[in-house]
């Protein structure tokens, strides 16, 4: 029997919610874009305080639903800032924004040139738009510049920014709209994206439940180390 995206949805939400873990650790839930700089964060909040950090990392809009359908997280860092504007407008916690993304289109062999990319490339990858902010951010820059019609039949969706990454590694012939960290470390070329073309990708988090854990990793991740180390992944951060 063919199983529909909404049905393997929601068969994903009851088996998380079904495994949710009975420990004490520290349930960070990341958007796939952020999951490096997340894990050093981590490592590093890790240096001076015992608690174990599970961290759990998926699409903004995926880790979205499944929080509106139960899923217990203690924090969320999404990729947008509508998403946890919400989850602030239906609780009592308050969110707060943590980064602001840097968008690039990467491809392994050659340098990406916008005016171009339906003519030197087979696909352009970039990640579902309704799922994950930089997908939606691509789909500006593409509009912005004539080219979204014309590139509507050559593009294919990733559930998230690693795997539109992907489908442009497996196969040179396919450019990716990544964030700029991951087309920096990767091996080919890549153009910085000027923030003119698309929406600024405003990035918050929210604290969703009241454990002493979850409010050391929130203070912590305002900190200035935390910045420090999150600006080392080529991300924007408020001075403040």
């Amino acid at each position: 029997m063919k199983m529909t995206y909404n049905s393997a949805l929601i068969a994903l939400i009851c088996l998380v919610i079904s495994c949710q873990p009975k420990s004490d650790a520290l349930r960070v839930a990341v958007a796939s874009n952020f999951l490096k700089p997340c894990q050093a964060l981590v490592a590093e909040f890790s240096k001076t305080n015992s608690t174990k950090v599970d961290i759990i990392s998926a699409s903004t809009g995926k880790i979205f639903t499944l929080i509106e359908n139960g899923a217990k997280y203690d924090i969320f860092l999404s990729a947008d800032l509508e998403r946890p504007k919400i989850l602030a407008n239906n609780t009592k916690y308050d969110y707060f924004i943590y980064a602001y993304g840097r968008l690039a289109i990467w491809n392994s062999s050659k340098l990406p040139i916008l005016n171009s990319l339906h003519k030197d490339f087979k696909k352009i990858a970039i990640a579902n738009p309704k799922l994950a902010p930089y997908g939606k951010a691509s789909q500006e820059v593409l509009s912005n510049k004539e080219l979204l019609s014309i590139t509507t039949k050559m593009t294919i969706f990733g559930e998230n920014v690693n795997q539109a990454y992907i489908f442009a590694k497996t196969e040179s012939k396919n450019a990716a709209f990544i964030p700029l960290y991951t087309a920096k470390n990767a091996n080919g070329f890549f153009l910085e994206l000027p923030e003119k073309l698309h929406s600024r990708i405003v990035q918050a988090a929210i604290r969703l439940t009241d454990s002493k854990a979850s409010q050391k990793f929130e203070n912590f991740l305002k900190s200035s180390k935390a910045k420090k180390i999150i600006k080392e992944f080529d991300y924007e951060v408020s001075d403040d």
